[in-house]
């Protein structure tokens, strides 16, 4: 441990302390905060538990917090880090491997208060906005699906991952209420813009398809509004999004071309620990996506653990398979119909490039919890239906 980290890690602590306050004071929920907190050391357990992984057998992360220090730069060339992808998580860190002597510990801890700040939206989301609290197999699913592990593995660590997390459930989040938070959808686009453009553009594609199909939520003026800036936001990023990620605008093929590649390169030849998608339907690819490793996918520990959660979400999904579920799915708000369309689109495109296990269960990691929220309001709304429908029985008396 280094001796900035005696500050750093408690002032970590302290500000995720600092929102559950906050977050209970603005929301006027205090009996929320016992599992605030429990919900915010579980995952400071997780980002432990990530830098320790990472630590052991390497990954990017470690990368974003040391590369910065092999370098020198004056604070008025700071900016010069402020580009897409990879340089963009340099442009966050720099500050910090620059001006103080923070362990890679530490640094994780702090860049885990992104995806803590994307679990309390997720909170906030469900216990404002999903009227009824489903059960399977006789288990209440919420707070339940606020601890699945491998949701907070990811979101834990240091990198792209933990701070998309944020943006999306930030985005959803808002969108509950989108004229009363521009700003705050603004600073969520520009983040995702800047961490992953293929995400930022699925966010618009999802946002303004919310808006589109939606008749309450929003007044029709706000409603155009919106689309408008969706449609414009589009036209104006897409040709980034598709340059950053090697694909020619004018060419659909090479979309095409590029999934293969990425596919090929994945490829259990390569990598060992692969999935053969190459041949599948795209609605098998999209299930793939979404829901394997399945437990006989797993060969280790952690791909164990996953495929438990993955298997509740198998679960998940078949119980809302009902043909009376579907003009609940029609009426959904305008933040669920948003989640629909990002989570389709995504699972859709990553699904044609991703055929590594290890790349999957960390990609479908930002979108699984909207997954969840569809599950949790479709779900909840048909079973207390089903619940009203059944009579009551009669009290029996004792005449004797």
């Amino acid at each position: 441990m280094e001796l900035a980290d005696i500050i750093f890690i408690p002032l970590s602590l302290f500000l995720g302390h600092y929102i559950i306050n906050r977050v209970v004071k603005k929301h006027q929920i205090p009996n929320a905060k016992p599992l605030l907190t429990k919900l915010f050391y579980y995952h400071i357990f997780f980002a432990l538990v990530f830098a320790f992984y990472i630590l052991t057998f390497g990954g990017d992360a470690s990368n974003y917090w040391e590369f910065p220090k092999r370098f020198m730069l004056p604070w008025e060339s700071w900016f010069v880090l402020h580009k897409t992808g990879t340089s963009f998580v340099f442009f966050l860190t720099y500050p910090f491997t620059q001006n103080f002597d923070i362990s890679f510990v530490a640094g994780n801890i702090m860049f885990s208060l992104f995806g803590f700040g994307g679990f309390v939206f997720l909170f906030l989301i469900c216990l404002k906005y999903i009227p009824f609290n489903p059960k399977i197999w006789g288990y209440k699913l919420f707070p339940l699906v606020l601890f699945l592990p491998n949701m907070h593995f990811w979101s834990a660590g240091l990198g792209k991952d933990s701070i998309i997390f944020f943006t999306l459930c930030g985005l959803i989040y808002a969108a509950t209420s989108p004229k009363k938070n521009i700003l705050f959808i603004a600073l969520c686009f520009y983040l995702a813009y800047f961490i992953r453009p293929h995400i930022a553009l699925l966010m618009v594609v999802g946002f303004g398809g919310g808006l589109l199909l939606s008749s309450k939520g929003a007044s029709p003026f706000w409603r155009i509004t919106f689309l408008a800036i969706s449609i414009g936001a589009f036209v104006l990023i897409a040709p980034a999004v598709l340059d950053f990620v090697g694909v020619e605008q004018e060419s659909l093929e090479s979309f095409e071309d590029v999934a293969e590649v990425r596919s090929s390169n994945l490829s259990r030849a390569k990598t060992g620990s692969a999935i053969d998608i190459s041949g599948l339907s795209v609605p098998a690819k999209i299930g793939t996506f979404l829901f394997r490793p399945l437990i006989i996918d797993s060969n280790n520990a952690f791909g164990l653990i996953v495929s438990v959660e993955n298997l509740l979400y198998v679960l998940m999904f078949i119980s809302i398979l009902r043909f009376r579920n579907i003009p609940i799915i029609l009426k959904m708000p305008v933040f669920l119909k948003a989640s629909f369309f990002i989570l389709f689109s995504a699972a859709f495109f990553l699904s044609s490039s991703l055929s590594n296990l290890g790349i999957i269960i960390r990609q479908k990691n930002m979108v699984m919890f909207m997954f969840v929220l569809i599950v949790l309001y479709v779900l909840g709304i048909d079973q207390n239906r089903h619940r009203k429908r059944i009579p009551k029985k009669p009290k029996v008396t004792n005449r004797l």
